[in-house]
């Protein structure tokens, strides 16, 4: 079932955000006899309002290009900057050393929740350390590094019970997301012997609801293809703009 709710906010549960929608049904049947039965539903906003449709064509992700430190050259892209609820993020890590001896001890990964709501001057937030999904596969080396490596480690985000969709409602209240990665290096020193520093990396990244990603993955939210072929020449099909929001 669709319906056009205009700029209602999306449904979400967190501490001290909370909009809940419900559907109430009434019946009417012969002699006065009435009935009613309210069921809650969950409102999603579907990603039209902060993206253009796109074809397979076009690829949204995060990089970080390739930054040069002190001690190692390091690169990190992600292959899409808006992922869901409960959803995988596969990041790619590119590493090379600039001195000998460098060691990349470990990789961290947050995700780092902020939520406001307007004429409150507090600003409440949440920090998810992201699980690996194959720990025994999926791993830095730990090892000196003597040439470049490069690895793909899938991260696993929080359900929707530890976290809300980003949003952004005018007026009422804003939640938004950042992405944090954090190598923890080991390399010599002359005077200590060895030393160990981290670098960071840190992105906003958007995410949305855990129905709206299944819908994305399924291809839901692309254009149709053109094909060109022999005939004439003829316009694309008419696509139709779906309403903003779903309810399920």
């Amino acid at each position: 079932m669709r319906l056009l709710l205009g700029g209602l906010p999306d449904t979400i549960d967190s501490k001290n955000i909370k909009v809940n929608y419900y559907v109430t049904a009434k019946a009417a049947f012969a002699y006065s006899t009435r009935s009613s039965r309210n069921c809650p539903i969950r409102v999603a906003r579907f990603p039209f309002n902060s993206m253009m449709l796109s074809g397979d064509n076009v690829a949204r992700s995060i990089d970080s290009r390739r930054h040069h430190a002190q001690f190692l050259d390091y690169h990190i892209t992600i292959d899409d900057d808006t992922l869901s609820v409960g959803s995988l993020l596969p990041l790619t890590l590119w590493v090379a050393p600039t001195i000998p001896g460098v060691r990349l001890l470990s990789l961290c990964v947050f995700l780092v929740e902020r939520r406001s709501v307007c004429g409150q001057e507090e600003e409440a937030y949440a920090a998810h350390v992201l699980s690996r999904v194959d720990p025994a596969k999926q791993a830095v080396p730990g090892h000196v590094l003597t040439e470049s490596w490069r690895g793909t480690i899938e991260y696993r985000l929080p359900d929707d019970k530890c976290m809300v969709p980003s949003m952004n409602v005018s007026g009422l209240f804003n939640v938004r997301h950042s992405l944090k990665v954090s190598m923890a290096l080991v390399f010599p020193e002359i005077t200590s012997g060895r030393t160990q520093r981290s670098i960071s990396f840190e992105t906003d990244i958007e995410i949305r609801d855990k129905q709206i990603g299944l819908l994305e993955k399924r291809g839901a939210f692309n254009l149709p293809e053109y094909e060109a072929t022999s005939q004439p020449s003829t316009p694309p099909p008419m696509y139709e703009h779906p309403p903003a929001y779903s309810i399920y």
